[in-house]
């Protein structure tokens, strides 16, 4: 993947025990990129996606847009990573 982007993305607000984890696993998979989601101790959901750029942004509108939960905030980092993720996981 020559044109391989990588960003870590927080979603804040009503996201954790409303399906959040599993409607962004089936984003992920619909838009075809890999990584994982899981839920932090802090009451955020952390996704990591990597794909290729067009893919990775297609996908981070959708998550910010996902109707399951009440995204109340989000924030976003590139990340520069040698690591090749392979399918879309929920991590513990």
């Amino acid at each position: 993947m020559e044109d391989t982007l990588t960003v870590r993305l927080y979603l804040y607000g009503m996201v954790q025990g409303v399906g959040m984890r599993f409607t962004i696993t089936q984003i992920a998979k619909k838009v075809g990129v890999h990584g994982y989601v899981k839920n932090l101790s802090d009451g955020s959901v952390e996704i990591v996606a990597q794909g290729d750029t067009h893919k990775v942004e297609d996908f981070i509108q959708r998550a910010k847009q996902a109707r399951t939960g009440n995204i109340t905030d989000t924030s976003m980092e590139k990340i520069e990573t040698t690591k090749t993720f392979k399918g879309f996981n929920v991590a513990f």
